[in-house]
């Protein structure tokens, strides 16, 4: 399975674009470690749109401990993989769909 690679994802955060996953009909992976990373790291340089994810894998565990996620995510992935969140996000707004 491909990646969604850090600097893919980098640009979206900064610019609200949707990430597409699926290339060819074959979903790609974006790690939860990178995604994480970003929301932590990056916070400061994320549109106002937030992430978004559409027809992507995430690949391991999403762990939001410690994180005050302020924009929002929104993550087309379905089905959904369990377990890719450990504990609740917290936001103004934490989507799943």
């Amino acid at each position: 399975m491909d990646e969604i690679g850090e600097a893919e994802l980098i640009r979206a955060y900064r610019s609200g674009a949707v990430i597409e996953g699926a290339v060819g009909g074959v979903k790609r992976a974006a790690q939860a470690a990178v995604l994480r990373k970003c929301c932590h790291e990056l916070k400061g340089q994320i549109d106002p749109r937030g992430l978004r994810l559409n027809n992507a894998v995430v690949a391991g565990c999403l762990d939001p401990a410690g994180l005050a996620v302020a924009l929002p995510l929104r993550f087309d992935l379905r089905p959904l993989p369990r377990p890719a969140v450990q504990k609740p996000l917290t936001g103004p707004v934490a989507a799943v769909a």
